[in-house]
């Protein structure tokens, strides 16, 4: 890879990164009552089948508990690597 392949990616990943925070922020706590089928539903909405090949993985990520939020944003950052989302 070039320095410019570096740059691109990196400029890339920043509003994904941005965007997954902001997410973060609006996702339903899952310890009150009836708080983990919101933030299933939540979750479904924002990855939408039609938009996201692999929302199965996706859901499943952040269906189970974040400890570390770095870590489960990598996992996610990944998993939209892995396919072509269709925005």
């Amino acid at each position: 890879m070039t320095p410019d392949s570096y740059t691109l990616i990196f400029v890339d990943y920043l509003p994904i990164e941005a965007m997954l925070e902001l997410f973060a922020n609006l996702l339903p706590s899952a310890k009150v009552a009836g708080g983990q089928e919101k933030r299933t539903q939540f979750i479904k909405q924002v990855f939408d089948t039609s938009d996201f090949p692999n929302y199965l993985e996706i859901v499943e990520i952040l269906s189970s508990p974040v400890l570390d939020w770095a870590l489960t944003s990598q996992r996610i950052c990944d998993s939209l690597a892995s396919v072509k989302p269709h925005l």
